[in-house]
């Protein structure tokens, strides 16, 4: 178990919000979902199977979590440290259960993963190649899990001083403490990396993913919650078992979500009535003025364009709304005014 204080003053000292690194019971690898390529090792230290080593040699394979999250539970985080990682040819993220364990994390449209080598996967597709740092044996990576918002973000943990981490990188003082015999203890920093995916899924589970290739690189997955700090260090919190909500509250969800469905019925009002006043105006026999058609095809068409892009798509709810009352409006409008140019 590793403890961590959170120094979010940037003045030193110990703030009331901790963050406890420890062996969660449930966060284990599936030997289901699991290439015939890796191997899930149980050592005598730990309580459950969470490391993993490639046998095979310059194959990718993939292997999931057992635990999964469900849509919209709030935050999930856990940590990933590279037992052996020599050349950066580990993958970490998450997928769904339809995922191939036959590539790596994001070799299919199922998986989203970060190499250690900086690049963003998803899809087979590439999506950046310069994203955080790279990480090696010995590392241990933060992966932090939305499920409201949909996003998946990364952050590294450096023992020692600042050296090293990425300039301008926003970076939290944290003091970790082995408990299991007392005598390892190291300051550090968490290196947060950002956002590196969005629009991921909202309505199905996610797992935990680690992807390997090279023969005897292995990885170990690692619990990670937020505590107080009259809170018992020793005890596995029940809700590891079925994944820790860390923020937003119930409460405060809620209040987000009305807020977002009242913006959104303001926005698609508001279009509408545009849309339809634009659909009147080009029905007419008479021709368009100048000034209107300037104003309708210079400011309030492209306005209303732009506009329909603010509609988030990772909100399902929001998004089809927005497509439902909209699209038939739009279509109608674009018929006019085809029939108007033509």
């Amino acid at each position: 178990i590793y403890n961590s204080t959170i120094d979010r003053t940037g003045k030193g000292g110990v703030s009331d919000s901790n963050l406890q690194m420890a062996t969660d019971p449930s966060l284990v690898f599936d030997s289901q979902k699991c290439a015939e390529s890796i191997a899930i090792v149980k050592t005598a230290s730990q309580s459950g199977s969470n490391t993993v080593n490639q046998r095979a040699n310059k194959s990718w394979g993939t292997v999931l979590s057992g635990k999964y999250f469900e849509p919209k539970t709030g935050i999930h985080r856990w940590a990933v440290q590279m037992t052996k990682c020599e050349r950066g040819h580990i993958f970490l993220g998450v997928a769904t259960s339809r995922a191939s364990t036959k590539t790596y994390v994001g070799g299919d449209k199922h998986g989203w993963g970060l190499i250690a080598t900086q690049a963003l996967w998803h899809d087979k597709k590439k999506i950046r190649s310069d994203y955080g740092n790279t990480f090696r044996t010995g590392a241990t990576v933060v992966v932090t899990l939305d499920t409201d918002a949909g996003t998946l973000s990364y952050a590294l943990w450096r023992e020692g001083g600042k050296s090293g981490l990425i300039e301008d990188s926003p970076a939290q003082e944290l003091n970790f403490e082995s408990a299991d015999n007392g005598l390892m203890k190291s300051k550090g920093f968490l290196e947060d990396w950002g956002i590196a995916f969005e629009g991921l899924p909202l309505d199905t589970r996610l797992c935990p993913a680690v992807g390997l290739y090279q023969r005897d690189d292995k990885a170990t997955l690692i619990g990670v919650k937020s505590i107080g700090n009259g809170s018992d260090l020793n005890g596995v919190d029940s809700s590891f078992l079925k994944g820790r909500c860390y923020f937003p509250s119930l409460r405060e969800m809620e209040n987000v979500r009305q807020w977002n469905s009242s913006l959104c019925e303001q926005g698609i009002v508001h279009a509408a009535t545009i849309l339809n006043h634009a659909i009147k105006s080009l029905s007419t026999e008479n021709e368009i003025s100048q000034v209107e058609e300037d104003c309708l095809f210079g400011r309030i068409l492209p306005s209303i364009a732009s506009s329909l892009g603010i509609f988030p798509s990772m909100i399902p709810t929001l998004s089809g709304r927005a497509a439902y009352t909209l699209l038939p409006i739009i279509l109608k409008c674009l018929k006019r005014l085809d029939e108007k140019i033509t």
